[in-house]
């Protein structure tokens, strides 16, 4: 038996553009709401078929948040690259964490 297709309601259209808008791709924006990852896109694409339903306002609004998209700084890519794979300073292997600098007096 097939799943029944998600269906959008006109509550997360704001927020799903506010995400583009601020550089989250689909697929990272997708997850964020709780869909799967072709769900977002088949919505858009779905609103170009339908301009006048919520379908089609959602389009107009990702449009519009992707023709304005705030890029994240080269920081934040570097942040993210890192994921959980990078030991915090001072747990990797062999590495001692310095000890805390005291005043002589």
């Amino acid at each position: 038996m097939r799943k029944p297709a998600s269906r959008l309601h006109p509550q997360p259209i704001q927020g799903i553009a506010v995400a583009i808008h601020y550089g989250s791709s689909r697929t990272d924006t997708a997850a964020g709401f709780g869909l799967h990852y072709r769900t977002l896109p088949k919505w858009l694409a779905r609103g170009e078929r339908e301009p006048d339903s919520v379908y089609g306002a959602l389009n107009r609004q990702v449009s519009e948040a992707r023709r304005h998209r705030i890029r994240p700084s080269p920081l934040v890519k570097i942040a993210e690259s890192a994921g959980n794979d990078t030991p915090p300073v001072g747990k990797t292997s062999g590495e001692r964490r310095p000890e805390p600098f005291m005043d002589g007096g």
